[in-house]
């Protein structure tokens, strides 16, 4: 039977985590026993109108991939080469996705605590907008610095922690992919 491939998600899992420290690859890390990318792929295969799954690692790390514990699920495809860039690993996400699709989400691995019901609010935002992301009002003082000198302290009504899945109609994602390039 024919199956819709209209909505996908990209999990980008290709960052080498060097701010965290260690050997594992940043996707790769587990919490409570289960990777962070594991996490996010069943996270995002269980948020209803998600079509297509479509991981994004480095090379080197295929093989730890395929030594996971991942689910069964059709909408799950096989990973495809990040680069050395976060856009660089868009682009090659997008490249690979079915002709049909009409909307991506971009999601990071590494942001595996992203519920369901998030996913759905976001791609609900994206589907009447073009594009929506999901963000966090931020609760922190900010301080915007020159130097060692504090220049200003931004209301923090106004800043909002941006996160991931960030979803977009599949034409104005490569646009902005080739602006950027």
């Amino acid at each position: 039977p024919w199956v819709s491939m209209e909505t996908a998600v990209l999990i980008l899992g290709a960052g080498r985590g060097e701010r965290l420290g260690g050997l594992t690859p940043k996707a790769f890390v587990p919490l409570l026993g289960i990777p962070l990318l594991v996490r996010s792929i069943q996270t995002v295969l269980a948020a209803e109108g998600v079509d297509f799954v479509q991981p994004v690692l480095a090379e080197s790390d295929f093989s730890l991939y395929h030594n996971l514990d991942l689910p069964t699920d059709p909408r799950l495809a096989a990973p495809v080469r990040g680069g050395a860039a976060r856009q660089d690993s868009v682009a090659s996400g997008l490249e690979a996705l079915p002709e049909e699709t009409r909307w991506v989400a971009v999601h990071d691995a590494a942001r595996c605590l992203v519920t369901p019901a998030e996913i759905e609010r976001v791609s609900l935002a994206g589907r009447t907008h073009g594009a929506a992301i999901l963000a966090t009002p931020v609760r922190d003082t900010i301080k915007r610095t020159r130097g060692r000198a504090v220049i200003e302290t931004p209301d923090r009504e106004t800043c909002w922690a941006a996160q991931t899945p960030q979803f977009f109609e599949r034409r104005i994602l490569a646009q902005a992919l080739e602006k950027a390039r």
